[in-house]
């Protein structure tokens, strides 16, 4: 811009002075009749030193608070939220596998074959039952298609635990060691 240009401008539109902005009124506040304290020096200091020592102590303890409370991790809330959402699926999926559990205990044959997985049934009726034999010397079935325990307090356990198994039966407590010591 030329010099000539910058001063037709500042002849059109001329600067505003800035106006002057009034003080704030004060208003001074006298008590309503003087009152006058008198101590004497001992006692004076004191309350001052009562007074610094309360304050002393009381922002010691804020600190300390502070400090203990910096020390604390800090928990993002949406974790806290994120965390009991999977707590709750987990539940959910939980309940549901117990559920197909039941469901497939109920409706196996626990015979050689019955599994939904196998391609054929045992041409023998063999059961699918392992026969274990427990520390405390009781005899347990497990079907080894659908998992189910079967106990002498079970109402059909006679009936399968007399059955033809497929599987050997196992035991607790006893290991045998097929492994030769070769000294």
């Amino acid at each position: 811009m030329s010099e000539f240009e910058s001063e037709r401008i500042h002849k059109e539109k001329p600067y505003k002075k800035a106006e002057a902005v009034a003080e704030p009124e004060v208003k001074e506040v006298k008590p309503a009749a003087a009152q006058t304290i008198s101590l004497d020096l001992e006692t004076l200091i004191k309350v001052i030193d009562t007074a610094v020592s309360r304050s002393a102590e009381a922002s010691s303890k804020m600190l300390a608070e502070a400090l203990t409370e910096s020390r604390k991790p800090y928990v993002d809330p949406r974790d806290v939220e994120n965390e009991k959402n999977m707590r709750d699926q987990m539940k959910k999926v939980k309940q549901r596998m117990d559920e197909e559990i039941k469901s497939s205990q109920r409706n196996c044959g626990h015979l050689q074959g019955s599994n939904a997985l196998s391609n054929f049934t045992s041409p023998f009726g063999l059961t699918s039952i392992v026969q274990h034999v427990l520390d405390t010397g009781e005899l347990i079935g497990i079907c080894t298609n659908c998992l189910r325990i079967f106990t002498p307090q079970d109402e059909d356990y006679g009936f399968w635990m007399r059955k033809k198994s497929g599987n050997q039966m196992s035991q607790s407590g006893q290991r045998f060691s097929t492994r030769v010591n070769r000294a």
